[in-house]
């Protein structure tokens, strides 16, 4: 049968809990939320797809500081809504790693410290000049190719001849 909010109550002194999946029971709505928070603070993963939570229930879950990972797939909560929540879990509670899927044809809300990590990383290779930013502009054609040659042909040679040299390695 399908669990309720109600049921959410045998958590309660479950403080170590770190995963939580709620998937499949429309019972489950925003008043679950506000118990799961006030139960489960060191949650870290919350999937609530096929929920009824809707944005409203996303606020109760600002106290889940170690939240990295929430489901609202087919659920009441709306994209806007979920941007908003990460948002404000960034600004009250400094987590930058909270990924959202939220489903509906619109993107994944990525964690804004691993997209920094990714902007890091590409200006790094761009600046080693591993990659040319201006790639695609100059090279239109490329755009609609499925392999890039000129990358594979890069990554073997990287096996065999690293990028990075030691300069303690050159021999005079």
């Amino acid at each position: 049968g399908a669990l309720s909010h109600m049921a959410i109550d045998s958590l309660n002194g479950q403080t170590e809990l770190r995963k939580l999946n709620l998937a499949g029971n429309r019972t489950i709505d925003d008043e679950a939320c506000k118990k799961i928070a006030a139960y489960l603070p060191r949650l870290q993963s919350l999937n609530l797809y096929g929920t009824s939570v809707s944005d409203k229930g996303l606020i109760y879950l600002l106290d889940l500081q170690e939240l990295r990972s929430l489901h609202v797939f087919d659920t009441k909560v709306t994209w806007n809504g979920a941007n908003e929540f990460r948002a404000k879990m960034e600004s009250i509670s400094g987590n930058d790693d909270l990924e959202i899927t939220v489903g509906h044809g619109t993107p994944p809300l990525g964690s804004i410290k691993h997209g920094a990590f990714l902007r890091a990383t590409y200006q790094k290779n761009v600046d080693l000049g591993r990659l040319d930013p201006n790639y695609i502009d100059r090279y239109p054609e490329v755009k609609a190719e499925v392999g890039n040659k000129k990358y594979e042909e890069d990554l073997k040679n990287e096996i065999t001849e690293p990028i990075l040299k030691e300069e303690d390695d050159e021999i005079p």
